[in-house]
């Protein structure tokens, strides 16, 4: 992932993704690890995505971790790697059944960031963060990117 100092200068690539997923993305669902997000198209962009939560959730379901969940908001850095069909053995890492024409869009070096609001778009799009993103640590805290 490019140097996280220079996002904050940078407008990023973003992808909304609805709740609880974006969540559980970002590390906010203690004992969830999502590491694979599904779309039924495909991108060649690869490198830093700042993860938005939907201002609308996913139809809440039995299986849903408990708690509140940020709308409209970005939520945490990813860096996406790859992007290709979605086969069996991604359905833990994605935290859902595999589906007709699945993409697994794989990311890594997932970093929390303190929440910011962002309108969403369908599809990829960009966002330029405000200045001095603040990357939380695994312990909750601060860290200021300028």
């Amino acid at each position: 992932m490019q140097d996280r100092a220079d996002t904050t200068m940078h407008a990023l690539r973003a992808l909304s993704v609805k709740q609880p997923w974006a969540s559980m993305i970002a590390g906010l669902c203690p004992g969830v690890e999502k590491t694979i997000e599904t779309r039924t198209w495909s991108t060649d962009y690869r490198g830093p995505l700042l993860i938005v939560s939907s201002l609308k959730p996913d139809q809440p379901t039995l299986h849903w971790p408990r708690g509140e969940y940020p709308a409209g908001k970005a939520l945490c850095i990813a860096n996406l790697i790859a992007c290709r069909a979605m086969t069996w053995r991604d359905a833990a890492a994605a935290r859902c059944d595999l589906y007709y024409k699945a993409m697994a869009w794989v990311l890594t070096d997932i970093k929390q960031i303190e929440p910011f609001p962002v309108r969403g778009r369908i599809g990829l799009y960009t966002v330029t963060p405000p200045r001095g993103i603040k990357l939380l640590t695994t312990e909750g805290a601060e860290k200021n990117e300028n």
